[in-house]
């Protein structure tokens, strides 16, 4: 009986055979594997769900390229071997860029390009059509002005003459003179010519017309030539009134004001406002727009005195404009001497 558990004692284990732990030998062996944390099964499950979605193999478990746990429990963190250190995962892949499409920084600076090019060249055909734009214009006064009944025997001596050059035109295949448009504001006749050969017919058309008014000089001249102007507007509350009949009470009460050379751009009645009253708008030259200022802007109408404000279009130096077109007129189109019942 000894001899034979003295032999299954002794007898080997063959060398394929799992061995099996023997309790005394317990505290020899090296300690487990330590269980890893929820951080890092959340990071594998993502990494392994990215791998799925890129049709690639999920990352397999191994030494972190810091190993170092983010949250400072001593367990080293596992990072995907395949992947270089200091790159992060990218859960697609990118997207490749076709070698025939324009990347939109390119595309957007070549609009830009387009756009100054285009810029540029609308600002030369401007300038260089600016000289076209003329003004007919009385020498007799300061700033050129014209009244309506002046304007009207103008355009009529202009359309005489024009239908003249016609029946030659005709009769010789030549072509006429052409213009783009006339327009009367603020008591200035404007004309666009639409090209040399007309601007210089009604240069001496305009030259040569007799006198069509006592003391009449008449003159065509580029409306940047024209003398720089200062908007200043004018309330008289009450029922409307003509503004010739405006007109008339200011000079005669305000000769130091130089009436006579304001330049009416505007008049608009307001029966139906809450004050009722009229609004004018008028172009004063910097003269008399220096003796307004030296009055505090007060001016005399009737048996009142009211404020004349004074705005200087500082635009008409800057961007080379024609300082009568920046004239602002609130309501509409400038107009002429006209209105209601005094």
């Amino acid at each position: 009986m000894e001899n034979k558990n003295n032999k299954k004692t002794t007898e080997e284990v063959p060398s394929g055979a799992p061995q099996t732990e023997n309790p005394a030998n317990v505290g020899s062996q090296p300690p487990r594997r330590k269980r890893i944390c929820g951080a890092e099964v959340k990071r594998r499950r993502k990494a392994r769900l990215q791998a799925e979605a890129a049709n690639t193999d999920p990352p397999k478990p191994g030494p972190s390229s810091s190993g170092i746990n983010p949250k400072g429990k001593g367990q080293a963190t596992i990072a995907n071997p395949k992947q270089p250190a200091g790159k992060k995962t990218s859960g697609s892949k990118k997207r490749v860029r076709s070698s025939t499409s324009t990347p939109p920084a390119a595309e957007k600076q070549k609009r830009m390009r387009r756009q100054e090019t285009t810029s540029r060249e609308q600002s030369y055909r401007e300038a260089a059509a600016s000289h076209l734009r003329v003004a007919v214009i009385d020498v007799q006064h300061p700033l050129g002005k014209l009244t309506a009944d002046q304007v009207e025997i103008v355009q009529k001596s202009l359309m005489g003459a024009l239908d003249r050059q016609l029946d030659q035109c005709l009769a010789s295949g030549r072509q006429a003179a052409t213009f783009r448009g006339m327009k009367y504001t603020g008591e200035i006749l404007r004309i666009t010519c639409e090209d040399e050969l007309s601007l210089k017919w009604l240069q001496q058309t305009v030259r040569s017309l007799t006198p069509l008014w006592e003391g009449a000089q008449l003159n065509v001249v580029p409306l940047a030539e024209l003398p720089r102007l200062v908007r200043a507007t004018l309330w008289i509350p009450g029922p409307p009134v003509d503004a010739g009949v405006v007109l008339r009470r200011l000079e005669g009460q305000n000769q130091w004001a130089h009436v006579k050379k304001w330049l009416l751009f505007h008049r608009e009645a307001k029966p139906e406002a809450a004050s009722p009253g009229n609004l004018f708008v008028f172009g004063l030259g910097m003269e008399e727009a220096k003796i307004i200022r030296e009055r505090e802007g007060r001016i005399n109408y009737m048996l009142s005195s009211f404020n004349l404000k004074l705005k200087e279009n500082e635009a008409s130096a800057q961007e080379g404009r024609t300082p009568m077109e920046e004239v602002e007129t609130p309501g509409g189109e400038a107009s002429t001497s006209g209105g209601g019942p005094a």
